[in-house]
């Protein structure tokens, strides 16, 4: 399933169900985090051309759409449904969680590594455009203009990059009230089991005497009815023998 399927809605239709979407888009993300590195790292070296840039672009608002079509999904899971099928179990419903803030987490990192690393050359650029007027007509016979337009698409991305972890840290947020409230409903319930035992030991005490005393009274009612018995024996080898 490529990206292109996921934005476009395959995380609605079957067969996939709602843990392995969400699974398969975290792997997504994953996968275009780690592309994102590769490409940040060549920033600054002679690499760095307008067709890396054009690609660290794209691959960015790919994970940063991706980031928020997993995160409507978690939301989704966390939601009371009465389709069974759309269900997570608790245990589930942490590991994808956990590996959600992780990849958003590692996608942070990147992010505000190729800001720290795009802010020196946006630097050395400013200061290269604050020349003096007679350099600067001598570089415009060389690519002045060219020179502005990269500095402006680079300030750009640092915009874009800084708009994607503010998502991240609202998501992140999201992400953690979403586990202190499976954290409680687990609580709750722990608490409901721990009431009913309570409730069950202290009912098996009040019904122990009940128990012992029926069958003390059974014991008894037997004990008498075999003595009855033996008395009737004996009254009958009496009665024969006089």
């Amino acid at each position: 399933m490529s990206f292109q399927d996921l934005e476009a809605g395959a995380l609605r239709r079957p067969p996939l169900q709602l843990p392995q979407v969400i699974a398969h888009a975290v792997f997504h993300i994953n996968t275009k985090v780690a592309t994102l590195r590769n490409l940040g790292d060549a920033l600054g070296t002679p690499k760095d051309t307008p067709a890396l840039r054009s690609r660290l672009r794209v691959t960015r608002a790919e994970a940063a759409r991706l980031a928020k079509i997993t995160s409507r999904k978690l939301n989704q899971a966390a939601d009371v449904s009465a389709d069974a099928t759309e269900r997570i179990a608790p245990d589930s419903k942490s590991k994808l969680a956990t590996d959600f803030e992780a990849a958003l987490r590692d996608f942070q990192q990147v992010l505000h590594r190729i800001v720290a690393v795009e802010r020196p050359i946006i630097s050395a650029h400013a200061a290269a455009a604050a020349l003096t007027v007679e350099t600067q007509q001598q570089l415009l016979a060389t690519g002045m203009e060219h020179h502005e337009a990269i500095l402006i698409e680079r300030e750009l991305g640092i915009l874009e990059a800084q708009h994607a972890i503010t998502d991240i840290d609202d998501m992140l947020r999201n992400l953690g009230t979403l586990v202190d409230q499976q954290d409680g409903s687990v609580d709750h319930v722990m608490c409901d089991i721990e009431k009913i035992a309570a409730e069950q030991e202290i009912s098996g005490m009040v019904e122990t005497p009940a128990t012992r005393s029926s069958e003390r009274c059974l014991m008894a009612f037997v004990l008498g009815l075999f003595l009855f018995i033996f008395v009737l024996v004996l009254y009958g080898i009496s009665f024969i023998s006089s």
